[in-house]
């Protein structure tokens, strides 16, 4: 799995796919969760709802772990 380029974190399959949902289809670098907060001056909070919205729509970059 990958690792977030500014912190090192390992990435989740979610945080994989909110970076390609909200920065780019095909990157070579990827933010965690965290750090996308961070960039958008927003909660973490907010993108784990941004998340389970998407995984409502049924966009298939997310999977969902409530199962």
């Amino acid at each position: 799995m990958a690792n977030c380029k500014k912190c090192g974190a390992v990435l989740s399959f979610n945080e994989v796919g909110l970076y390609k949902k909200l920065i780019d289809m095909e990157p070579k670098e990827f933010l965690c969760k965290s750090c996308l907060a961070e960039y958008f001056n927003c909660s973490t909070d907010l993108l784990d709802k941004k998340i389970g919205h998407f995984i409502y729509l049924g966009c298939t970059l997310f999977e969902n772990n409530c199962d």
